[in-house]
């Protein structure tokens, strides 16, 4: 019983993140920086995507330019992909901290990043913010998981967010040097 408490209490946060994140989600136009993920995700190919902006990483631009082919290329097609990347990390931090803290720390974790405005900001901008956060948080729980008990999986997956990291974002170097 308890556990299906926690469970529909998780899932009624994570429905509230969503409703959040979405109200509103395509009414603003883009912006110059997601113009330049405008940009990438209307390129012919996946290398050209890559490549479309020399200032950044390329894989999220990678990652947009074929989420465009599903969600399309408009304001809402673009900004999806960041939201449905940040509630993935709120699901990540939530599984983190329920080995850390129990299972009420954990609804206590998804209850306060259900409502952090900067968070609901990152969802909803075609940029690669809530990529960097979901890899920084794969990251560190993967560390975490090697400091408890070393695991092989722990290693391929601390080494393979850092990895994506540095090929995320400029500050990917600063999260691979903190863990």
């Amino acid at each position: 019983m308890r556990d299906r408490v926690w469970l529909w209490s998780l899932a009624l946060l994570l429905l509230v993140a969503t409703g959040l994140a979405l109200w509103g989600i395509g009414a603003q136009s883009l912006w110059f920086d997601e113009g330049w993920s405008a940009y990438a995700a209307a390129q012919p190919t996946l290398i050209a995507a890559a490549n479309a902006d020399a200032t950044n990483p390329p894989l999220y631009y990678a990652l947009l330019h074929v989420s465009a082919r599903l969600w399309g290329d408009s304001e809402f097609g673009l900004r999806v992909t960041s939201l449905l990347l940040g509630l993935l990390g709120i699901a990540v931090a939530t599984r983190w901290s329920r080995t850390r803290q129990g299972r009420w720390g954990a609804i206590l974790t998804a209850f306060v990043l259900a409502f952090v405005p900067l968070l609901w900001w990152a969802m909803r901008e075609a940029r690669m913010y809530t990529l960097l956060m979901l890899l920084a948080l794969l990251a560190a729980l993967a560390l975490d998981q090697l400091r408890r008990k070393p695991a092989r999986w722990a290693w391929a997956l601390l080494v393979t967010a850092e990895l994506a990291a540095l090929y995320t974002h400029n500050t990917g170097p600063v999260i691979v040097l903190w863990l």
